[in-house]
């Protein structure tokens, strides 16, 4: 008797606790399913941690997370980020102190985009970020040397791109153009200082404009003219031993030097300096014949 009665209390015993772990492992498998969202009035605000994203860059986003006392969410609440242009790393991560922050990665276009962060019932407002080209809204150009001398050279051009706040905007593509001459490259990446450079070989005055996005900005790289000469002769087919005048006139370099010394070659051997300005001379030809009359400065 005594026998049979511990059996039966041993199987009784043997049942109850294999039941109990059932029902606490379905419960625990039942939670891992389910991922902890944000309760109902919760806030989700969005900061950008820069102004922009560079073409083939990244920037932080953080999200804030709080309840409606005004208490952050419980640690390890689930919040999904959008975005309308590029993608976020990770799409999904968990609050701790109620924030979460997450990349906002560049997919190599230009852009403006609008991110957005979700949690339960909770969604943030669209937060937009300009991409690439979108965030260049100030440019500024320069030429050194700023002008040129006669018969013209090269000179540096160089572009400084910057956002709304001023802040320098890197790896975006600037394109150059001019009217005249060429361009050592006519499409070039910001540096790390927003600054994109170019050489530029003209004979003449040039106009050069950069542009980048909705931004366009011109300037005006001046080429000195060389200074002219113009001979005349009175009269113009004279006899031997007939005297002839010659008037020159100078006309002086756009840069606004003088011509210090003119000296004209009669063509037969003789010469004159006319020192500088405009001047004349005479000469009589001793001898028939054609004569090359030059004029040097």
């Amino acid at each position: 008797m005594i026998s049979r009665r511990l059996q039966r209390f041993s199987a009784a015993r043997g049942v109850l606790p294999v039941a109990a772990l059932l029902a606490t492992a379905l419960l625990a498998t039942a939670c891992d399913k389910v991922p902890l969202t944000a309760p109902t009035d919760t806030t989700i605000t969005l900061f950008n941690t820069g102004t922009s994203v560079p073409l083939n860059g990244s920037i932080d986003i953080v999200a804030s997370v709080i309840e409606s006392a005004g208490t952050p969410v419980q640690n390890g609440t689930v919040v999904t980020f959008t975005t309308t242009l590029g993608h976020v790393e990770p799409a999904e991560a968990r609050t701790n102190a109620g924030k979460v922050t997450v990349k906002l990665v560049s997919d190599g276009k230009s852009g403006t985009a609008t991110v957005k962060a979700f949690s339960g019932s909770a969604a943030s407002e669209g937060l937009d970020v300009p991409m690439g080209a979108a965030a260049a809204t100030k440019l500024t150009l320069r030429a050194e040397p700023s002008s040129l001398g006669a018969g013209g050279g090269t000179t540096q051009v160089t572009a400084t791109v910057r956002d709304a706040s001023s802040n320098v905007v890197s790896g975006v593509p600037v394109t150059f153009t001019t009217d005249a001459g060429q361009f050592s490259a006519s499409s070039v990446l910001t540096n790390g200082n927003g600054e994109a450079s170019t050489t530029l070989s003209t004979a003449q005055t040039a106009q050069v404009t950069a542009t980048v996005g909705e931004a366009s900005e011109s300037l005006t790289i001046n080429v000195t003219a060389a200074p002219t000469i113009a001979v005349t002769a009175s009269p113009e087919s004279p006899t031997t031993g007939q005297p002839v005048t010659f008037s020159v006139t100078v006309t002086p370099a756009t840069d606004g030097l003088p011509i210090k010394s003119v000296t004209i070659d009669y063509g037969d051997g003789s010469s004159r300096n006319l020192g500088s300005g405009n001047t004349s001379a005479s000469h009589v030809y001793t001898s028939s014949g054609t004569f090359n009359v030059t004029v040097d400065y």
